[in-house]
């Protein structure tokens, strides 16, 4: 779920009771209402619960127990951020009588659901690797989004092992305040390197800080190259998606799903990236294969950044939320 309310006029609708549940019967669009709108859905009242909400972070946790409040629920925010939440969670599940944990990040004595996860990810590069066999194309090079690097993991080692004698050059992509793989490769022992803190983006999809162990080993072992990008990257993608060349299916696809597609646009355009253009050898006969990973999972922010010009590229990550 993507809860992203973190503009003060989103989080003065919750108190004024402006933002309302969804009708699951007509909508399937994923937002912040979710979780209000699925407790209605089957008559369960809030009303006097006590709610915890295992996340503190401004994009999640904070808007989360305004709605819970609004529900009339006692409500206590653990101090957390996302990789502290799953940890938590898999604690509660570990001592719950038939407690189960249903996670894509892996970590040791817990990899086995991961990586049934990953290999239903892996479904979607063959679908791919289909459809681009019936077009008589192969892809020359793949850009994959990553967080814990599940998806990431499941769609490189789908292709390195499609391709084994000659894969694509393949890069794994993240966002810069939450790129535990791109530091990871840059120490260069193999090693996992954390990140901590809240991971403030607008690809909230992406924000996680602890590398999956399971992916972790694939992409060190097959990925070419690891970029971490700013959020007017993403954004940027967003609005390359939503308004593209004359021909040009239209895609809507959100801050996580479009960061990709926003690094090609850049390192193609940018001549300050001409050696990261020529190191990835990308050039006008390249066949780039992107993978958009959600749609316009929060309507109000996709509005925002294809008709407002959130986070353009001459502001730094966020600062259009820090100015409000």
């Amino acid at each position: 779920i993507d809860i992203d309310l973190v503009i003060p006029d989103k989080t003065k609708s919750i108190l004024d009771g402006a933002i309302k549940p969804i009708n699951l019967d007509e909508e399937s669009s994923i937002m912040y209402t979710e979780l209000t709108t699925v407790a209605k859905y089957y008559n369960i009242d809030l009303s006097g619960k006590d709610v915890v909400i295992i996340n503190r972070s401004n994009i999640v946790g904070k808007p989360l127990s305004l709605l819970m409040l609004n529900e009339n629920a006692t409500v206590t925010i653990e101090n957390l951020n996302y990789d502290e939440c799953v940890r938590m969670a898999a604690k509660e599940a570990a001592e719950t009588e038939h407690g189960i944990m249903v996670q894509d990040t892996a970590w040791e004595g817990y990899e086995e659901i991961p990586t049934w996860i990953m290999q239903g990810y892996g479904t979607l590069a063959l679908e791919a690797d289909h459809q681009l066999e019936e077009d008589n194309c192969r892809p020359t090079h793949i850009f994959i989004q990553a967080g814990v690097g599940s998806l990431a993991g499941a769609v490189v080692g789908y292709f390195a092992n499609r391709f084994k004698e000659n894969p694509p050059i393949m890069t794994v992509v993240e966002a810069k305040a939450a790129d535990c793989l791109f530091r990871s490769a840059s120490k260069g022992d193999g090693s996992r390197v954390d990140v901590t803190g809240d991971m403030l983006t607008i690809m909230a999809g992406l924000a996680c800080g602890e590398p999956n162990t399971v992916s972790w080993d694939i992409l060190r072992n097959h990925a070419d190259a690891f970029v971490s990008c700013p959020d007017w990257v993403s954004a940027n993608g967003t609005r390359i998606y939503s308004s593209p060349m004359k021909g040009d299916e239209r895609v809507i696809s959100g801050e996580s799903g479009s960061v990709t597609m926003g690094l090609v646009a850049a390192i193609m355009t940018k001549p300050e990236l001409k050696e990261l253009k020529e190191a990835l050898k990308l050039d006008e006969n390249s066949q780039v294969l992107l993978v958009s990973s959600e749609g316009d999972t929060d309507p109000d922010r996709y509005r925002e950044i294809v008709w407002e010009g959130l986070c353009g590229t001459d502001k730094e990550p966020f600062a259009d939320l820090q100015e409000n």
